[in-house]
């Protein structure tokens, strides 16, 4: 709010107060006048837009103070409210800051003085309210997640929970209060005490960004609740790190109980799943990386394999444990496969990776996913692709197949278009009647035609070219010369956004050769056509012809051209614009990637 906005002035005197309304209205605020706690409550109770409340806190003998109307008024609704007043004694300040601390104004001060005040009270306000929003944004997240938070003051010892907290150990806040460090370490497991302080100093003295720590705590059963603790420092008692001592730490504990007991269940079945390891279809492999002097991953070791790794490979897995790559397989480190550089990388970032290659010294194609288990390893699992590849080359031949059958179909679409093409000018000329507008829409979409049967893609159509051809019928169907001038970028489209442009472009060169060049006045006609690659694309049609008539509105087409016009632009989510001068021109904007609308 910077000179606008709406203020509640609460004051007796009516004087007083049409000087303030005045004084402010000048700076553009709107001013409401209050006298009372009546007039005031019905104000605040209407929902009434406000910004300030100006309160005077003297309201004349039988009212109440401004003070007691201004603890009403925040039990409804959150509004910034500056105190102005005669008084200047230090308790009656003291009074309304224990209300509101937004400000307290002296009546009389300068106008300076008042709308800084004001100003600044919004700001507060402002930012007060934005703290509010995100606070209740992270409690949202907090309770969504379903984590206990919890803040300690490392040097005072005071400690904040939430209710959470207290429910993973099956209690509430306020059995546990008061609340402190001590309250924490009542109920941890005394082992896990021990090791959490230890992480805890750790990450005080910055060898860790993260106090983390899986601890025991006693439930209300009497039953343990493994718990995962995470914090962090968030303040110091200084400035700087590791120079400051630590002070406020903030951090979660989430339940994990169920998530141990699945790991113990894992461990547990540890045979069952070796079983399980050894019979899967997919090849496993463990390694260990071999660095040279420099450090770098040059080679790598067999530690562990699966069956299934020797029957998709061919190499026997008892006889090239703990043996090299380099040696189980000569002449891998040169393979295009670049299969010990893919998995340094891995080793080197901790990233998962999954790849489909060849190994040309194998003579076999392997999807593989490789990730690192442990600093220093890395594992694979794959599977033979190569019988999928063949296949994939057979499908790829058929499909190429259907494209040259595609073709065809085009070429005899196409041929029977022009033949339609043709009767239809063949009957023009029988009964004297004027159909060229229907040939030449016949003759656009055989065009297109023309241009699939030309191109390797079905699914898409260069419309550049495409105007092209349909730009150079109309003028050769009307048999007039004209100065044909074009200008196009190259851009390829999908097939059925071409039909809808190719029709609508017809259409205006068709309107412009028939009506603007009728005229013998026009002695030189020329048409020009441009087009640019503009946010999807732009084309631009335009000729030296007869201006448009007073009455051509696209907005309300009466022709049934002009209908077709704003019906294909829709269908293609595109925009027609028109201008008049210094020559009639057409501009067609559209959004290849918008998408194809179906009416």
């Amino acid at each position: 709010m910077v000179e606008s906005g709406t203020i509640l002035l609460v004051e007796d005197e009516p004087i007083i107060a049409l000087m303030e309304q005045q004084k402010l209205r000048g700076y553009g605020y709107n001013v409401l006048l209050s006298a009372n706690r009546e007039s005031t409550l019905k104000v605040i109770n209407s929902d009434h837009p406000i910004d300030i409340i100006l309160m005077d806190i003297d309201l004349g003998e039988g009212e109440a103070d401004g003070t007691a109307i201004a603890e009403e008024i925040l039990l409804t609704r959150s509004i910034p409210i500056i105190f102005l007043s005669s008084h200047t004694e230090q308790e009656i300040v003291d009074r309304t800051e224990k209300i509101s601390s937004y400000g307290y104004i002296v009546k009389g001060c300068n106008d300076t003085i008042l709308l800084a005040s004001i100003r600044m009270a919004y700001k507060l306000h402002q930012s007060y309210m934005e703290k509010e929003h995100n606070f209740a944004r992270l409690q949202g997240v907090i309770t969504g997640t379903n984590v206990g938070t919890w803040e300690w003051n490392v040097q005072t010892g005071e400690t904040l929970f939430n209710e959470r907290w207290a429910e993973i150990i099956g209690r509430s806040l306020e059995e546990l209060q008061p609340l402190s460090f001590e309250t924490w370490r009542r109920f941890v497991h005394p082992e896990d005490f021990i090791k959490s302080s230890l992480a805890l100093e750790e990450h005080f003295n910055g060898k860790t960004e993260l106090y983390e720590c899986r601890v025991r705590m006693k439930h209300l059963d009497g039953h343990w609740v493994w718990i995962e603790a995470r914090g962090s420092v968030i303040t110091h008692t200084e400035t700087g790190r590791p120079a400051g001592r630590p002070e406020w730490v903030f951090g979660m504990h989430t339940d994990i109980t169920e998530q141990i007991r699945l790991e113990e269940a894992i461990l547990k079945s540890e045979n069952k799943y070796r079983a399980l390891f050894e019979n899967i279809e997919m090849g496993f492999a463990l390694h260990r990386v071999v660095r040279n002097t420099d450090g770098a991953v040059t080679d790598y070791e067999f530690i562990e394999t699966n069956e299934s790794f020797g029957r998709l490979t061919g190499l026997e897995p008892d006889a090239i444990k703990g043996k090299r790559v380099t040696e189980v397989i000569p002449g891998i480190e040169n393979d295009p496969g670049h299969w010990i550089e893919r998995y340094a990388e891995v080793v080197e970032s901790g990233k998962s990776i999954q790849f489909e290659s060849l190994s040309e010294v194998l003579g076999r194609w392997y999807s593989v996913t490789a990730y690192k288990p442990q600093p220093e390893m890395f594992a694979t699992l794959f599977f033979d692709t190569t019988d999928n590849r063949q296949l994939m080359q057979e499908l790829e031949q058929s499909v190429g197949v259907q494209k040259v059958l595609m073709k065809e179909l085009s070429h005899r679409v196409k041929n029977n278009l022009l033949m339609v093409s043709s009767l239809i000018h063949l009957k023009a000329v029988e009964s004297e009647t004027d159909l060229s507008d229907i040939e030449s829409r016949v003759t656009a979409i055989a065009n297109l035609y023309e241009e699939l049967q030309q191109t390797v893609q079905v699914d898409r159509v260069p419309l550049h070219s495409y105007i092209m051809k349909i730009a150079g019928n109309v003028a050769n169907n009307f048999h007039k010369r004209i100065d044909l001038v074009m200008d196009l970028a190259e851009q390829d489209v999908p097939t059925q956004t071409a039909v809808s442009i190719g029709l609508i472009v017809n259409e205006i060169i068709t309107n412009a050769v028939k009506h603007g060049f009728s005229s013998d006045r026009i002695e030189f006609p020329k048409l020009e056509i441009r087009s640019s690659i503009e946010g999807g694309g732009m084309i631009s049609i335009s000729n030296n012809g007869l201006p448009l008539p007073v009455d051509f509105n696209l907005e309300n087409p009466k022709t049934l051209g002009l209908q077709l016009i704003i019906t294909l632009a829709k269908q293609i989510n595109g925009r027609i614009t028109i201008s008049r001068k210094p020559l009639p021109c057409f501009t067609i904007r559209y959004n290849v990637s918008s998408g194809y609308v179906s009416y």
